[in-house]
């Protein structure tokens, strides 16, 4: 199964704004744009979508950063950099998008 980046962003951008268990929404949203994906194969995006959102949250919650005694996120350079060398698809909104849902949920 090849996937095109586009498909990857689109569907990232909509597993992030429907929420992590709206399985159905996103795979209704994915088939009206991309009408020649199988199920099967909208669950393995899924999947995909899944595994980059855990990836960037951990790392953020596992990389603190100590600056004049204080804790904070690490930098979004260096966050930027992790996810590119794992996930050489993902667009600026979505890397974005990701380094504050995961800053966020580090700060809980």
């Amino acid at each position: 199964m090849t996937l095109s980046s586009n498909l990857l962003n689109d569907g990232l951008s909509y597993y992030l704004e429907t929420g992590n268990n709206l399985v159905s929404i996103l795979s209704k949203r994915l088939l009206i744009k991309y009408p020649n994906r199988t199920q099967l194969e909208l669950i393995n995006i899924e999947k995909v979508f899944k595994k980059t959102n855990k990836e960037s949250r951990d790392f953020i919650s596992k990389n603190p950063k100590n600056i004049n005694g204080e804790m904070a996120f690490i930098n979004f350079d260096e966050f930027e950099n992790f996810m590119k060398t794992r996930h050489q698809w993902l667009n600026e909104a979505n890397m974005n998008r990701l380094y504050g849902l995961g800053c966020y949920q580090a700060s809980r």
